[in-house]
């Protein structure tokens, strides 16, 4: 059973960046984050309201919160930028390489076992993820233009270099790595998958906000959002909220690693929505396919070790 939950997280978080793309689209200077967040917090707090409570912990809260930070947010809003200059395929191919993190961390922090073998499939994952890295670029980046109006559409000519894409994609397989291993220590103290997602999301809403703020953006972002809703960045977060409570159940039947490691299938799930719904946009080469594909390998010669 947790093999299916953390397979179907990963399904829901690839279904989740393809959407996010679609609405892009008509939101020339806004990746989402906001509202997609912002659904997570009503989605799980609705769950969270009918959800037993266990004996409060404050370490498991504090993880917890920590991990909101760390995924919900920087992953997210990482990913999410990633997405936007390359592509959801080519940002989430680089997400396999989070369980490498999750790995690392798991074994220095939650004391989790590490198969010798583990080395080999770690090899061939960086070699796929080599191949991805190389292949040209061929799909139309979504320009971050001023907005003129709050469903202005702009598929213009990619002004993000595809290198800051790659460094972004990057940075989110950090921090989703860094999360799982503080999720996991949030199960271990605080063993409530529902109240768990909800305080993450709720961190990170109150961050996401917080900058916004700051930027002096957070009034006209939300009176756009308001005054015109992004419906895709809507369905996106729902699909991030079905994925959250997922993956949040898988942690209690596997350990962080490989929860981890069956996230790495999220870019194959990224790979087939983008074939279904993004064909004019999403130009999938063989070569990339390829490359994916021995990502995707070496990561599961991992779990095999794990």
């Amino acid at each position: 059973m947790g093999f299916f939950l953390g397979v179907a997280a990963a399904a829901a978080f690839g279904g989740a960046a393809v959407l996010t793309r679609i609405g892009m689209r008509h939101r020339s200077n806004d990746d989402g984050v906001l509202m997609t967040v912002f659904v997570n917090v009503v989605v799980l707090g609705v769950v969270a309201f009918f959800a037993p409570i266990p004996e409060f912990d404050s370490r498991g809260i504090f993880a917890f919160v920590a991990a909101g930070i760390l995924g919900t947010f920087l992953g997210r809003s990482s990913n999410l930028r990633a997405v936007r200059i390359i592509g959801p395929a080519r940002a989430n191919a680089f997400h396999t390489a989070a369980p490498l993190v999750s790995g690392l961390g798991g074994w220095l922090v939650l004391g989790e076992e590490i198969g010798l073998g583990a080395a080999v499939g770690a090899v061939i994952a960086l070699a796929g993820l080599r191949i991805v890295v190389h292949n040209p670029l061929e799909i139309g980046a979504i320009e971050p233009v001023p907005l003129t109006g709050p469903e202005t559409s702009h598929d213009a000519p990619p002004t993000g270099s595809r290198v800051s894409g790659y460094l972004f994609a990057s940075a989110g397989a950090v921090f989703f790595g860094m999360a799982f291993v503080v999720r996991k220590l949030g199960i271990v103290w605080f063993p409530s998958a529902v109240v768990g997602a909800f305080l993450g999301a709720a961190s990170a809403l109150v961050v996401v906000a917080t900058i916004d703020g700051y930027r002096g953006r957070i009034s006209r972002r939300w009176q756009e959002n308001v005054r015109s809703i992004p419906w895709w960045f809507v369905a996106a977060g729902v699909a991030t909220s079905v994925a959250l409570l997922l993956q949040f159940f898988a942690y209690f039947q596997l350990q962080a690693w490989t929860v981890g490691l069956l996230q790495g299938t999220q870019v194959l799930w990224t790979l087939l929505w983008s074939y279904l719904w993004l064909q004019e946009e999403e130009h999938l080469t063989m070569r990339l396919f390829w490359g994916v594909l021995l990502v995707v390998s070496g990561v599961s010669i991992v779990a095999f070790q794990a």
